[in-house]
């Protein structure tokens, strides 16, 4: 019973917390079109998708933890930080190898946007 209550709560913030992400970059999507902030709205919304990407591998990882520890499933204790890690890294370098396309400030400003509306959002939903 508490561990469905855990689900349904950690799936309730993940998708609250990717929906807000996603409103962000939607909201980007119009600067796009101004010529001399492309750059920098491409390179935020490539940050804002792969931290997207990240919370939402962690969630699932989480669950699974969960699962594992409740004796539920069988398997590898993992949080899974390589794999996010190294959707960073692939972010990286198409930042370093495009620097035309995307400006590195903003990609990295990308990337923390789900983390401060997680702080946020924590905030506004304490119990």
């Amino acid at each position: 019973m508490q561990e469905q209550i855990m689900k349904s709560d950690l799936k309730r913030v993940m998708w609250r917390i990717v929906k807000i992400s996603l409103l962000f970059v939607f909201l980007a999507l119009p600067f796009y079109l101004i010529a001399s902030w492309r750059i920098y709205v491409a390179g935020f919304i490539l940050g804002t998708l792969i931290s997207t990407y990240n919370v939402i591998l962690t969630a699932r990882r989480t669950s699974r933890i969960a699962e594992q520890v409740l004796g539920e499933a069988k398997g590898f204790k993992t949080s899974g930080m390589l794999i996010r890690f190294a959707t960073i890294a692939i972010g990286v370098m198409l930042v370093v190898r495009f620097p035309d396309i995307f400006d590195l400030i903003a990609f990295v400003t990308g990337l923390l946007l789900t983390h401060i509306i997680m702080v946020v959002d924590g905030l506004f939903h304490l119990q």
